[in-house]
């Protein structure tokens, strides 16, 4: 039931569960723009578009989610809007994973290995 209600807007890459009652889902709409919906106990909240190709996703909560792109770019989001973290690389990350907001691993393409830790 949740993919079918997600591939009625768009077409999911990444799902990423922060807890029982907080998922996160990016993907690609049929015109090649990002976008990003979040569930919570209430549920599922309209989609957010970005800017880029989305590849990888983590969320350490329902306002604290990372995205990664095939430019390089790794964003911050609220659940409102994103916030380019700065990743010091222009290769395509596949990967994301972390133990808090505040420590963000990303690997990519070339053996890239990043880590976000402000």
């Amino acid at each position: 039931m949740i993919a079918r209600r997600l591939l009625a807007t768009y077409d999911p890459c990444a799902l990423h569960a922060a807890s029982s009652e907080v998922m996160a889902a990016v993907g690609l709409d049929g015109f090649s723009n990002g976008r990003m919906s979040l569930r919570t106990a209430s549920g599922w909240v309209a989609s957010v578009g970005t800017d880029c190709t989305c590849t990888a996703l983590w969320a350490a909560g329902p306002n604290d989610l990372f995205v990664a792109t095939g430019q390089g770019q790794i964003l911050r989001g609220d659940g409102v809007g994103w916030v380019d973290t700065g990743a010091p690389t222009s290769r395509n990350v596949r990967a994301l994973w972390g133990t808090s907001a505040s420590d963000v691993w990303a690997a990519g393409d070339g053996g890239a290995l990043l880590r976000y830790s402000p």
